[in-house]
């Protein structure tokens, strides 16, 4: 019928949590303003932003397919977590090339957000290092002061050292 609008296609911007345990897959949903009589097709192309390809998600291109009378479909992302505190980075979902339907909206932005729940700040030194157990247990300085100090927030302080290795102090937090 020559009296309807044509149908559009467009992709959703998308917020997701990094999680720190792997990749995950997300889905991106894209749809139509309408039921389509025709099939109907886009090629979509991922793009970093603050986001990179491969550190944070995995960069893909493909078709997304629409058959006749759906409305909706969805790309499916592998979004790369990690337990790094970082800030939240985006990338992008551009569509192009549609094929029985035009694009009302052909970028979508997906935003991972930061889901760690530790701040953590490591301190190396290349000093002559020192054994843990040789240290005098008279001195209270550093598990006074920052090991129980820490663990009063909820947090956790460790150190690591060896001699002729240097030392390394580990220090975490809660958000």
């Amino acid at each position: 019928d020559d009296d309807q609008p044509p149908v559009t296609i467009a992709v959703a911007d998308l917020t997701v949590a990094e999680g720190d345990g792997g990749p995950a897959t997300v889905l991106i949903p894209v749809a139509l303003s309408a039921p389509a009589t025709v099939p109907v097709t886009a090629h979509y192309v991922l793009t970093g932003g603050t986001a990179e390809a491969g550190t944070d998600f995995t960069a893909v291109s493909g078709t997304v397919t629409f058959s006749a009378g759906q409305t909706a479909a969805t790309v499916p992302v592998t979004i790369l977590g990690d337990s790094l505190d970082e800030a939240d980075e985006m990338f992008a979902i551009d569509l192009a090339e549609p094929v029985g339907a035009t694009l009302a909206d052909p970028q979508g932005v997906v935003t991972i957000t930061d889901d760690e729940t530790t701040v953590r700040a490591m301190i190396t030194d290349s000093g002559v290092g020192f054994t843990l157990d040789d240290v005098d247990s008279a001195r209270l300085g550093f598990k006074e002061s920052v090991v129980g100090r820490l663990k009063e927030v909820g947090g956790r302080a460790r150190l690591f050292s060896a001699p002729g290795s240097g030392t390394t102090v580990v220090l975490e937090v809660p958000r």
